[in-house]
């Protein structure tokens, strides 16, 4: 399975600003035994962000490898993560799809085929609204709509939830589902009138 083993997450604070290029890469870099360092055309670093790409390599001394990825465009714009997750918040999934190459999805538990209970409160979410997306249960989807408009904290206060409305559905109480996001529709969207699944084969 792809994906990341293990995330480090560094506060960016006074002491990790003032950082030359050099204590960055030895202390970081290097500290963490990195083997390929892989980083957009225009990614910085060190203090004022002075040093590039172009000069990790020098500042590596042979250390390590580095990857440059670069620069895409889309309509003369530079497709990024800041460009889509600004797609994402005001709701337009239909043009963020396009940019990601895959639908936005989330993950989570269906209650009752009407609660949508997030396994990662802290994802960014589209803005007040419904929607239409699609339910992927196993080997099924299913056409839903559902609402962002209210979404609310369980009795824990670190659960989310989102608002399926009711579909034509045999699925279990509660069942693991992936939600890939579609496109934001009319607001207020009280029914869903078009009910269906299909078999994935």
């Amino acid at each position: 399975m792809n994906g990341v083993d293990i995330l480090y997450v560094v506060d960016f604070n006074l002491s990790f600003a003032q950082l030359t290029p050099q204590r960055f890469i030895d202390q970081y870099i290097v500290g963490l035994a990195s083997r390929v360092v892989v980083a957009g055309y225009d990614y910085t670093f060190g203090k004022f962000g002075l040093a590039d790409m172009n000069l990790m390599k020098n500042y590596s001394h042979g250390r390590f490898d580095t990857v440059i990825v670069s620069k895409l465009e889309e309509g003369r714009s530079k497709v990024s993560s800041t460009r889509i997750r600004k797609l994402i918040e005001r709701g337009d999934l239909f043009k963020a799809t396009q940019l990601l190459g895959h639908s936005y999805f989330s993950e989570g538990e269906l209650i009752n085929g009407e609660k949508l209970l997030l396994f990662n409160n802290l994802q960014q979410l589209p803005s007040q609204g419904s929607y239409e997306c699609i339910i992927k249960v196993q080997s099924k989807e299913y056409q839903v709509i559902v609402n962002v408009n209210n979404i609310m904290s369980a009795t824990n206060g670190k659960d989310s939830f989102i608002d399926v409305l009711p579909f034509e559905n045999n699925l279990p109480e509660l069942v693991r589902v992936k939600l890939l996001w579609q496109e934001k529709v009319e607001s207020n969207v009280k029914y869903f009138a078009k009910t269906s699944n299909v078999d994935l084969i």
